[in-house]
C-alpha cells in the first residue's frame, strides 16, 4: 500500500490557515482548530512493504501545531519487505511548526525504514518529537531504522541514526538496556542561530529521573536535541515533556515576542 498526507499552512491576517490539506489511510489528517491539526492512526500499519509520506509546509509567519491520535502500529504483513516512513517538514522564515506525533510501535516481526527530513529557513523555529515503543505487552520487539536529517537556513544541523535492527547491540547498557521505549525531541528557536543571549544559554545535562528513566539534553549550534529512554511510552513521554518545557520557555523569550512557543 502507498499513502501519502500533505499539509500546507500559510498565514492570513494575523492567523494561520489551510491551502493544502490531503491524506490517506493510515495518514488521515483532521484540522481541529486555526493552525492546528490531528494525525489520526486511521488503519492498521504501516505492514511490511507499505510507502507512506507525509508532507508538511509551513509559509512565512505561519504557525502549525500538529498532534497525533492513537498511536501507529508497524507489522509484519504478508511481504517481506520493509515498512518505509517518510516525513518531510520544510518550515519558512518567520514560521513556527510544534509537531508532536504519536508514538510507533514496533510490533513483532516487523521491519521499518523511517526518515525525517526537515528544513528549516534562518529564522524558522521548531518543536518535533517522536517516541518509538519496542514491541506491544510482553512481545518481543520488532526492528527499525530511524534517520533524522536536519538542515537550518540551507546549513546541516543535525544528522542522526538510530538503529534497532539488532537487539545484541541496542540492548547494551550503553544503549538502551532494558528500555522499551526511547523518546526524541528537537527544539530549534525562532531567531538567529547567532543570536548571543541563545548561544550562551544554560543547558541540563544528563538526568536521572524516577520511574527508571533516563534523558539527556545535547545543544547543537542552534536548539537541542532531547532523548528519553523508560520502561514505556507514557513515562518517556512525560519526562520528554519535562524536559522540552524550559526549552520552550527559553525559545519563546529569545523570538522577541514574534513567536511564542507554547509548552
Amino acid at each position: 500500500m502507498r499513502a501519502q498526507a500533505i499539509v500546507g499552512v500559510a498565514a492570513d491576517q494575523g492567523r494561520s490557515r489551510f491551502v493544502q490539506l490531503r491524506s490517506q489511510p493510515p495518514l488521515t489528517l483532521r484540522p481541529t482548530g486555526s493552525g492546528c491539526l490531528h494525525l489520526v492512526a486511521s488503519a492498521a500499519g504501516p505492514l511490511g512493504g507499505d510507502e507512506l509520506r507525509l508532507t508538511v509546509h509551513v509559509g512565512p509567519r505561519a504557525d502549525l501545531e500538529l498532534r497525533g491520535l492513537g498511536a501507529l502500529l508497524v507489522l509484519p504483513g504478508g511481504v517481506a519487505r520493509p515498512a518505509t516512513m517518510l516525513t518531510e517538514l520544510r518550515v519558512a522564515d518567520g514560521a513556527w511548526l510544534d509537531a508532536r506525533f504519536p508514538p510507533t510501535i514496533l510490533g513483532r516481526g516487523c521491519l521499518l525504514h523511517s526518515r525525517l527530513s526537515v528544513e528549516l529557513a534562518e529564522h524558522a523555529g521548531l518543536l518535533w518529537s517522536e517516541v518509538t515503543v519496542l514491541g506491544r505487552h510482553a512481545e518481543p520487539s520488532g526492528r527499525a531504522v530511524q534517520t533524522l536529517s536536519v538542515t537550518r537556513g540551507g546549513r546541516p544541523l543535525l544528522r542522526a541514526t538510530t538503529d534497532l535492527s539488532d537487539p545484541a547491540l541496542y540492548r547494551s547498557p550503553a544503549v538502551l538496556g532494558v528500555a522499551r521505549a526511547v523518546g526524541h525531541a528537537l527544539v530549534v528557536p525562532p531567531q538567529d542561530p547567532r543570536d548571543e543571549a541563545a548561544a550562551h544559554a544554560p543547558t541540563p545535562d544528563t538526568h536521572a529521573m524516577r520511574d527508571g528513566c533516563y534523558g539527556a539534553v545535547h545543544k547543537l549550534a542552534a536548539g537541542h536535541l532531547v532523548c528519553v529512554v523508560g520502561s514505556d511510552a507514557r513515562l518517556v513521554t512525560r519526562h520528554l515533556e519535562a524536559l522540552v518545557t524550559p526549552l520552550l520557555e527559553q525559545a519563546g523569550g529569545a523570538s522577541g515576542g514574534h513567536r511564542r512557543p507554547r509548552a
